[in-house]
């Protein structure tokens, strides 16, 4: 059962009133007016249990893609196991995220590539909804100015597909980075999810995993094992942030 917008409904369970709303303020509003009308003890099975109201709201996604939308399709299937909304994808560039979205009914934003740089990343900064709980780069390709940085701190999260510090910063992409990776001979290549910060790839690392690198396959090949991992760690990593910064308030 899905909550409507306000007036929200009203749950009880052994004394306990819960109220689910989006609109936070004014489930706030609402519930400080129930609690001076309604303060006392309910009866329940014969036995009275002092009442308790909680305030619950959902924790709000933005999603960031430029290609595919596979980190994106990810994140969709997990939403309901993990209790996030995805409020909103914001594509760089038409591309196959932009077609989940609108397959499972999800607003989109599709900035205008010609552009310049400067006014793309005021049209992205003006798409993030005021409420949002979290962004994440999910393969979103544009560089993250520090000004939107220092707006959403620790609230901006980027997938990468090595083992940071190793094989990050500029031009350190796709395929790129699997190749160096075997390069170097290196015995585990793996990802990580890490919060965005003004310089490239160098943010706190929140999760990792690492894989053993097998040199009979191809860096596409050990690329699309990382990609595998890098979809369960990324849902993993909201996972936490959701927990470390739940909402439940009580009156």
């Amino acid at each position: 059962m899905s909550a409507p917008a306000l007036p929200a409904f009203w749950a009880m369970r052994r004394g306990l009133y819960a109220i689910v709303a989006n609109d936070r303020d004014s489930c706030r509003e609402k519930l400080q007016e129930f609690a001076e009308e309604k303060r006392q003890s309910v009866r329940l099975h014969n036995n009275t249990y002092p009442m308790r109201l909680v305030m619950r709201w959902p924790f709000n996604v933005v999603v960031c893609a430029s290609g595919g939308g596979g980190n994106f399709q990810a994140l969709i299937d997990k939403r309901g196991e993990v209790g996030y909304e995805i409020v909103l994808l914001i594509a760089d560039r038409p591309c196959g995220a932009v077609d989940r979205a609108a397959k499972h009914g999800i607003p989109f934003v599709v900035l205008d590539a010609a552009a310049p740089r400067e006014q793309r990343m005021e049209a992205f900064d003006k798409a993030i909804p005021a409420d949002a709980d979290l962004i994440v780069l999910a393969g979103f390709m544009p560089i993250v100015p520090a000004w939107i940085c220092e707006k959403w701190p620790r609230k901006i999260i980027n997938t990468h597909p090595s083992l940071l510090p190793k094989y990050g910063g500029k031009g350190m992409v796709g395929v790129r980075v699997q190749e160096a990776v075997m390069r170097a001979g290196e015995r585990e290549a793996g990802c990580t999810v890490h919060y965005v910060s003004p310089e490239i790839d160098a943010g706190e690392i929140i999760l990792q995993k690492s894989i053993e690198v097998d040199y009979s396959e191809t860096p596409w090949q050990l690329g699309g094992r990382v990609f595998i991992e890098e979809n369960k760690l990324l849902v993993e990593a909201v996972r936490q942030i959701k927990a470390e910064n739940g909402r439940n308030d009580g009156v």
